[in-house]
């Protein structure tokens, strides 16, 4: 996993991930930790080929931590977040 926090200063960022993504063989699964707030982040990461995540302050501070995962998995209702994921 690659971890999206600076643990000397606690900043968040996902460049982290994009930069290193180079440096990864492409049959390895790449894990993005920390940072993933919003569906932008979740779209940010699917463009560029990351398909899992370690979600935990956005479900931290939801008043529903699972409409917080539908709202940034699973968009449309019942469908998969993944681009190019079969639904079935």
């Amino acid at each position: 996993g690659i971890n999206n926090r600076n643990l000397h200063t606690f900043d968040v960022s996902l460049e982290t991930t994009l930069d290193l993504l180079p440096r990864i063989p492409r049959d390895r699964l790449v894990v993005t930790e920390s940072g993933i707030l919003n569906r932008a982040d979740v779209e940010l990461m699917e463009i560029n080929e990351v398909y899992a995540f370690l979600v935990g302050e956005a479900f931290m501070r939801a008043e529903s931590p699972g409409g917080e995962l539908q709202r940034l998995f699973f968009p449309e209702r019942g469908r998969p977040a993944v681009i190019g994921a079969d639904p079935e």
